[in-house]
């Protein structure tokens, strides 16, 4: 008899599972961590398309979830910003308040809420809906924003899994699960699935609990990556001033461009014009770029007149000032000695951004003229660092080839290495005037550049 009761029992053991609620002796306290990284389309060719910032602070018994995450393409020019700050007791993780805040093409929508008393209250802001939130919020359950606190906090034990309960802004009450598995060297996968949300993998230092990478799959085609910034390079760099760089040809007028959207399965799609002027006064030189979208493009759904007015000194490209202006949005930043620093603007508010520079860089909107001023020896390569406000630091590497015959013209191919994705340029060998540029800035999506006749 005996022996068939623990038969009968132990379906049921095996089908038991841990059920985590705020302030469960599963979730250790993990220290708090801040990093920044890199959003990515994952693929042969990586896609660097947004930045995701977190940054976690203690004080008291209340623990601080700020994040900043930024999706941005250039081109088809989109931007989506999403800062969010989730504030949970410490070490308990048990639901004090959040705020978040979206903007996009779509427009804005932002709300508050604080839990006390067993209710979720607050107001949701959407366009010209100015919502009251007061709604139930059943003991055990974890507020939106926690799902990164809930990775880093599990136990990492392979085979590991948990359920728990999460409720957005209205009080809405879902059923996620966790899962471990590894480990994979020092590290771990913590897999969150919340449906219909895509399962996150959170990829966790053993040692310190840090988030190393984040991915997830909106579709059967895609994946998105959060990685960690790239290094520094460790080799030679071209920087501002070098002798190799070929500047006498920007002098000249510049030419209208044509850009054009290239989507696998659809005709080119006609995006706008780029038009620059160039002035050099008192060696500085002054360029002055607009990307207008065409009356006749579908992006004037979401498309905005692009206007850079970048600076620099003209003997050596070396940047003195960057404003970008995009509708509302844009950006403004001014170097000096060792540092860079300014404003990204949206409809969020303003954003501080700063970088120290350890060596001289570029600015990142002198990365076609780079292209255009490089020795045009087949084999040629050269690496540069250049900074960006959106996505800080980054690095480029150039190579060369050719050339070759076109028309009876001498044109020398520049293939151009980003974290945003390859860039091919083709130079005109005489003039050092852009042939075309293509780049893909996303999967199954080109963007073609050429001189509009």
């Amino acid at each position: 008899m005996r022996g068939l009761l623990l038969a009968l029992l132990l379906p049921i053991a095996a089908q038991a599972q841990t059920i985590l609620t705020p302030g469960h002796p599963d979730l250790t306290a993990a220290a708090p961590q801040s990093a920044e990284y890199d959003m990515r389309f994952a693929g042969d060719t990586l896609h660097t398309v947004g930045r995701f910032a977190s940054t976690e602070t203690v004080s008291g018994d209340r623990l601080t979830i700020v994040t900043l995450d930024l999706l941005h393409f250039e081109l088809p020019l989109f931007e989506q910003e999403t800062r969010d700050t989730t504030v949970v007791t410490w070490p308990g993780l048990v639901p004090v308040s959040r705020s978040a805040a979206r903007d996009d093409a779509r427009g804005e929508e932002m709300y508050h809420v604080a839990a006390a008393g067993g209710r979720i209250t607050g107001r949701l802001v959407v366009g010209n809906l100015d919502e009251a939130l007061d709604a139930p919020l059943p003991a055990g359950v974890f507020l939106e924003g926690a799902a990164w606190r809930i990775a880093r906090s599990v136990p990492l034990r392979d085979g590991y899994t948990a359920t728990f309960q999460m409720a957005d802004q209205r009080g809405d009450v879902s059923t996620g699960t966790v899962t471990v598995a590894g480990p994979d060297g020092d590290a771990w996968n913590v897999t969150v699935a919340r449906p219909p949300k895509p399962p996150t993998t959170y990829t966790v230092d053993g040692a310190t609990r840090r988030v190393l990478r984040t991915s997830f799959s909106p579709d059967a085609t895609l994946t998105v990556e959060y990685v960690p910034l790239a290094a520094r390079p460790a080799g030679p760099v071209l920087r501002p001033g070098d002798p190799a760089l070929d500047l006498s040809w920007m002098r000249g007028q510049a030419p209208a461009l044509a850009v054009r959207l290239l989507n696998t399965g659809s005709p080119p799609n006609e995006y706008g014009t780029r038009t620059s002027t160039r002035a050099v006064v008192d060696g500085v030189m002054t360029v002055t770029t607009t990307l207008t979208p065409s009356t006749h493009s579908l992006v004037q759904m979401v498309g905005k007149t692009v206007t850079t007015t970048s600076v620099a000194d003209a003997a050596t490209l070396a940047p003195i000032s960057t404003v970008v202006r995009a509708g509302p949005s844009g950006s403004s930043v001014t170097y000096a000695p060792g540092h860079v620093a300014g404003t990204r603007t949206a409809a969020l508010g303003d954003v501080p951004v700063s970088a120290d520079l350890a060596s001289p860089v570029f600015d990142a909107t002198w990365a076609m003229e780079i292209a255009q001023s490089l020795p045009l020896t087949a084999g040629y390569t050269a690496t540069i660092e250049t900074y960006d406000a959106v996505y800080g630091l980054q690095t480029i590497t150039y190579t060369v080839s050719g050339p070759e015959d076109v028309d009876g013209k001498a044109v020398w191919a520049v293939a151009s290495a980003t974290s945003a994705g390859p860039v091919a340029y083709r130079i005109d060998g005489a003039t050092r005037q852009l042939v075309s540029m293509r780049t893909n800035p996303g999967p199954g999506t080109a963007v073609e550049v050429t001189p509009k006749p």
